[in-house]
Parts: C-alpha cells; sequence; structure tokens
C-alpha cells in the first residue's frame, strides 16, 4: 500500500487570505493531519481585490501580485510544515489554486484566471507543484469550476443523500447520490455567498471590517422582499448547470447597481443580501437537485448565525448541519484538503474533473506540474504505484 502526503493551498473569492492543509492517502482513505490559515497583508489584499476591476497598467500590477502571492504561499507552506513537524523531504506534492482574477467561461473564447507563482512555491520549497487547475477543464469544452465536487464524492458520499454547500465568496453546491446508486453528483455555482456581505461590510466600516461578524449588522435590518424577488430573476439564477460564477457577476459593482436602484443602505440591504444567499441557494437545491434528506455547510458563510438561520427558514424540509461540527473538518481547511487531492491525481496522470459537473467533453488529468528536487524521487514512487 502506497501513502502519499500533500499539501493543498487555497485563497479564494473572498480575497480575505490563504488556507493551507496536510492530507495523509492511502487507497481510499483520506486523512486531516494539519492545517493553517493566514491573513492576507493589507497591501496584498488590496492588490488582489483591485486586480477584480480593470485599471490602468493591469499587466504590470498582474505580474507583481502573482510574485507576492507565490511567497505568500510558500510562507504559509512554511508555516504548515513548522507546525505539524513534518520535513519537506516526507511531502510529496503541492497543490495550489491560485488566486482567481477573473472568471469568464462562457464561448469559444471563455477563459479563467488564476494567479501565485508557483516557481516560487518550488524555488522556495523544493517541493514539486501542481497548479493552474482550471484551464484544462476549459479546454475540453468545461467551465473549469467547480473542481472540489470530485473530492467531495471521495470523502463525503454516504448510503444516503446529501449535499455539500460551501459559503465562500460565492456559493457552491455538490449533491451527492447513495454510494449504491448509478446516479452521478450534481455541483454548480449557486450564486454569492459571502461576497456581496463581505463588500458591504467593508463600505458601511470605511474598510475598518472585512465581512459580518456573525451576522450582526443583518440582525438589526428588515429584509427587502422587493429587492429580493428583482434580485432573484436574474438570468445566472435561471440558467441550469453546469455553470459557475465569479465576481465579474457578483461583486462590487453588482452592490453599487443595487444601491443606486434601489436607495438601500445598512442593516436593510445587508439582512436583503443574506436572504439573497439563502433563497437562491434553495431555489437552486429545488429546481436543479434530487431530493437530499441533510445539508453539511461549510466556508465562512457556516459561521454567520443569521444566514445559517436563513438556510433553515429557506429549506425547512432538509437538515441544515456545520460541516465542521458533523465531520471534524475545519470549513478552513476542506477546500485546501481538495487541492493537495487534485494535486496527487495531478502527478498520477488520473482525470480530476467530473465532465457532467463541469460540462467537459471528459475527464482529464488537471494542472500545470513544477517539478521540485524531489521530482525524480516523485516519479519513481508514482511508478511503484502503478
Amino acid at each position: 500500500m502506497t501513502i502519499w502526503h500533500a499539501i493543498g493551498i487555497m485563497s479564494g473569492t473572498s480575497a480575505d487570505g490563504i488556507d493551507a492543509a496536510l492530507i495523509r492517502q492511502s487507497d481510499k482513505h483520506i486523512e486531516l493531519l494539519h492545517h493553517s490559515s493566514q491573513l492576507f497583508p493589507g497591501a496584498l489584499r488590496q492588490s488582489v481585490l483591485s486586480l477584480n476591476q480593470p485599471g490602468p497598467d493591469e499587466i504590470t500590477h498582474m505580474g507583481r501580485c502573482a510574485r507576492q502571492l507565490g511567497r505568500a504561499y510558500a510562507g504559509i507552506v512554511d508555516t504548515l510544515l513548522q507546525t505539524s513537524g513534518f520535513s519537506r523531504d516526507q511531502i510529496d506534492v503541492i497543490g495550489c489554486h491560485g488566486q482567481t482574477i477573473r472568471h469568464q467561461p462562457a464561448g469559444r473564447d471563455g477563459f479563467t484566471l488564476q494567479i501565485g507563482q508557483a516557481e516560487d512555491i518550488v524555488e522556495s520549497t523544493g517541493i514539486t507543484t501542481a497548479a493552474d487547475f482550471r484551464p484544462r477543464d476549459l479546454a475540453a469544452g468545461g467551465q473549469g469550476a467547480p473542481l472540489v465536487p470530485p473530492f467531495h464524492q471521495a470523502l463525503f458520499q454516504t448510503h444516503q443523500p446529501r449535499i455539500i454547500l460551501n459559503l465562500g465568496g460565492m456559493a457552491n453546491l455538490t449533491w451527492l447520490p447513495p454510494q449504491a446508486s448509478q446516479d452521478e453528483p450534481v455541483a454548480f455555482d449557486t450564486g454569492p455567498g459571502n461576497v456581496l456581505l463581505d463588500a458591504l461590510s467593508r463600505q458601511l466600516s470605511q474598510g475598518a471590517k472585512h465581512f459580518d461578524a456573525n451576522g450582526e449588522i443583518a440582525r438589526q435590518g428588515q429584509v427587502n422582499q422587493d429587492i429580493l424577488s428583482a434580485c432573484l430573476q436574474a438570468d445566472y439564477f435561471q440558467e441550469p448547470p453546469p455553470k459557475s460564477t465569479g465576481r465579474e457577476l457578483f461583486g462590487e459593482d453588482y452592490l453599487s447597481q443595487l444601491q443606486e436602484r434601489w436607495h438601500c443602505q445598512g442593516p436593510d440591504l445587508m439582512a436583503t443580501l443574506v436572504a439573497l444567499t439563502a433563497e437562491s441557494v434553495a431555489q437552486a437545491i429545488r429546481r436543479w437537485t434530487a431530493v437530499a434528506p441533510e445539508m453539511l455547510v461549510f466556508g465562512g458563510g457556516a459561521e454567520n448565525a443569521v444566514l445559517m438561520q436563513a438556510l433553515a427558514k429557506a429549506l425547512p424540509e432538509m437538515r441544515i448541519l456545520r460541516g465542521e461540527r458533523e465531520t471534524g473538518i475545519p470549513s478552513q481547511a476542506l477546500e485546501a484538503m481538495a487541492f493537495a487531492w487534485l494535486a496527487l491525481r495531478s502527478v498520477m496522470g488520473l482525470p480530476g474533473n467530473l465532465p457532467g459537473v463541469t460540462g467537459a467533453r471528459r475527464g482529464v488529468a488537471l494542472g500545470a506540474i513544477h517539478p521540485g528536487d524531489n521530482w525524480g524521487k516523485l516519479l519513481q514512487k508514482v511508478t511503484r504505484a502503478g
């Protein structure tokens, strides 16, 4: 039996920081050994957020930001190794998702762009690194996202159907069929998760607060049903999967347009945006997935009591459970674990996507592999494992 150790790195649409996870995999067993999270330095966070909006000298800014992200990713690997007691020689591969700054997958020339220089990770750590996971799926006709659902299937599939919901910057769900079923998972981005809530928090606090901690602002407001109903008519919510979205659709511009059209501010707008996240998730589940008795919720949104209450109200027929409490896997670690797992599949040449989820023509191996000092040793291990 071959035992693998891999580190995954994830920085999501919220652009609040970096998560890293160290996993052990043997046969089909996946175990989280350690995880670490770090906030972005303020200047780097502002650079990342500004890259989501076109601006002057954008290419130079992007190139420099990619280097800064690469060094930040390498830094969290060092932190994780120090706290875990593992040495670099014990790690087979690193998988780094990178920071998404554009995701426009529609059409023949659709594209997706994640930055964060993998070469800086390799040079700093000496460990072979897989990065840039989305473009291969796009080249195969897919959306390039979501890529975490096959990991959800490997980790969470049981004898009964269940839904895994991640409330990051965007909200994405995975419906898992029972293990004995011939059905395929269904997964897609439902729409905004925390991205609009975070943007409004920054606005209301003049940049002092990056999120509405535990929904305290939303708790003081009332949902504006007219705004909510109008928002839920948006084309994206009507489109069937496969589909994925990002800040291009649900970002600061979207928030500004709402404010200009409806003249709604403060707690009432926050409460309405919370309802938009919850109701768009509920609407997507009812339209596009089969029945499931329970939903495990991960991501920063699982820490927002008001948002969790809104989900329970929107989906009274389901058990809405905090994923961390039910599984013992911290929300900050889950997606980082997924990219450690995807990196292992990359070096073994195994498909990392689910065509029925992304819309790709076929399953393909994902990620560009950047050989490290352990490359020869890793190739020998892959060969022995068959």
